[in-house]
């Protein structure tokens, strides 16, 4: 049974509380308060505005229904969202290159994934690390169906899903949480909240999750098979900016690292990510501009194993390959956008920029554990487009929403060496 411990302090008193399975019923003004405020939507338009207000097919899952959930991994709750395609098996319990997300049955990597606006796909094979967002830290989340590429980019071909992480409030916090369950999972994590000044606040945060597995075989199908077990593990850091009503922005540093023992001995999978990324944005009435920038790396390592000649499939395995891939991946964006009347309601136009320079190194081995040779593939890919959008209102129940890009994008420095380099 999971035990939560949480402590605010919001002046000279402090209150501490121990919940544990608690359920606060809101007052009847809390219930007037969610029905009458209006749910604000960032993604679609990549401006906020109001969800009865939004012109595409989007979804919002608020943190009170992910907080319900028994969910252990956000792409468990995305997987009840309709038109979200996911793996049928749940992300921590199968090699993390076989984690598609698309939208609308278009197959492959064809939806981006952000967090607070940052892309977090993988920038050399496309998946997603769900791991390295705690859903603890989650405010919402927006889905919106059917192509945003002409707003975010190639990889939104099928949809967007935008993460949103909570924000601070006034004064300090702490919030705590830990359980322990069957099959040795696990989950710990604590979060503490600083404001410093009214202009500044601070949140940190470091979790911790994990689970000894299950046997995916069928017992009696050979020795070598193994529960499917991992361990994750994330800090992050984040500064939280406002200096006046006109100005905003964040700071963060996360670390995320992810180790997995996949069906056999032998297939291991580890993961290291680090990332820093910021925000800001600057309100001069009726326009606004903002400017976000992140860098990425990553290392991921894989054992890949094959079967032995003459020896029956779960009776001998051997170590075929082994996958060493750094990535980096930087970008920036800037947008502005601006309110005129009330025909052409929000007119936005922007640019982004990203570079991705990857590797991938893989040590081949025989049945007898000598390595043969060493396949190499590397390269650099560039993004670079300007982008606009208009919403535009002939009638008061007609809205057209028109938006359009020109991308470059560019492969350089590319070299491959498979078929070994000695």
């Amino acid at each position: 049974m999971p035990t939560a411990l949480r402590a605010r302090s919001a002046g000279p008193a402090a209150a501490l509380s121990l919940v544990a399975n608690a359920i606060t019923l809101p007052t009847a003004a809390q219930e007037v308060d969610r029905v009458t405020l209006p749910a604000v939507v960032v993604t679609a338009t990549r401006s906020e505005r109001s969800l009865a207000d939004q012109p595409d097919s989007v979804t919002v899952i608020p943190r009170e229904q992910i907080e319900q959930t028994p969910a252990k991994a956000l792409d468990d709750v995305l997987r009840t969202v309709p038109s979200v395609n996911l793996p049928a098996a749940a992300s921590y319990q199968i090699h993390p290159t076989a984690d598609s997300v698309s939208m609308r049955g278009l197959g492959g990597i064809r939806a981006l994934v952000l967090l607070d606006g940052v892309p977090i796909n993988d920038p050399f094979f496309g998946y997603v690390q769900w791991n390295r967002v705690p859903m603890e830290t989650i405010e919402r989340v927006e889905i919106v169906r059917g192509g945003g590429s002409p707003l975010w980019g190639n990889y939104a071909m099928g949809g967007v899903i935008n993460i949103i992480t909570r924000v601070p409030e006034d004064g300090h916090a702490f919030e705590g949480e830990a359980g322990y369950g069957s099959y040795d999972t696990y989950r710990a994590g604590g979060y503490a909240d600083v404001t410093a000044s009214e202009a500044l606040k601070i949140r940190a945060g470091v979790s911790a999750w994990g689970t000894g597995g299950f046997n995916q075989v069928p017992a009696g199908s050979g020795p070598i098979f193994v529960p499917t077990a991992f361990d994750a593990r994330n800090a992050a850091l984040t500064a939280y900016v406002t200096p006046d009503e006109t100005l905003r922005g964040y700071l963060r540093l996360n670390y995320h690292a992810n180790d997995q023992a996949l069906t056999t001995r032998l297939q291991n999978n580890h993961q290291q990510i680090y990332d820093f990324s910021g925000s800001v944005t600057k309100r001069i009435v009726p326009s606004e501009v903002t400017l976000t920038a992140f860098h990425e790396h990553s290392r991921f390592l894989t054992d890949n194993t094959n079967t032995p000649t003459g020896v029956a499939v779960g009776f001998g395995e051997f170590l075929q390959n082994r996958h060493t891939t750094p990535v980096d991946s930087t970008g920036a964006s800037a947008q502005w956008s601006m309110r005129i009347g009330d025909v052409f309601r929000l007119v936005s136009i922007g640019v982004d920029f990203q570079q991705i320079e990857g590797q991938d190194s893989a040590a081949i081995f025989d049945e007898a554990g000598a390595q043969i040779r060493t396949d190499l593939g590397r390269g650099k890919q560039r993004f670079l487009g300007v982008f606009g959008q208009v919403d535009v209102f002939p009638t008061d129940r007609l809205e057209l929403l028109a938006s359009a890009r020109l991308q470059n994008f560019s492969n350089f420095d590319g070299f491959d060496g498979t078929g070994g380099l000695g």
